[in-house]
């Protein structure tokens, strides 16, 4: 899986976290798919996307997430703010093929 996706052109990747600690499936989808939709109404309409989901040590729940056709104005504290404001923590960093941010998404699909 890593190696696949590493040929997509990502921009940045990302761990969401969901602040309470027994989210459903559901509720996880729910979380991402308000965030998609935000990123498209906010100057993304053509967003791509790779999302996997970890359940913690202390039972949070992560997404794990690669990003990609982000508008250049799109800020990291920006998304940081929405999700926060709304879910719980996220992590948004710029993307490097090298440095195994594919890989480190992936595993979490295969788990």
């Amino acid at each position: 899986w890593g190696k696949w996706l590493k040929i997509f052109p990502w921009q940045a990747w990302g761990t969401l976290t969901l602040r309470y600690s027994d989210p459903t499936h559901e509720q996880m989808q729910r979380a991402w798919g308000r965030f998609v939709r935000w990123l498209r109404e906010e100057g993304n309409p053509s967003v791509t996307y790779f999302v996997g989901h970890e359940v913690g040590s202390f039972g949070r729940v992560h997404l794990h997430c690669l990003l990609g056709s982000l508008a250049p104005d799109t800020s990291r504290r920006t998304l940081w703010e929405w999700w926060y404001s709304r879910f719980g923590r996220a992590e948004r960093v710029g993307y490097d093929p090298e440095k195994g941010g594919a890989s480190y998404v992936a595993k979490y699909v295969s788990k």
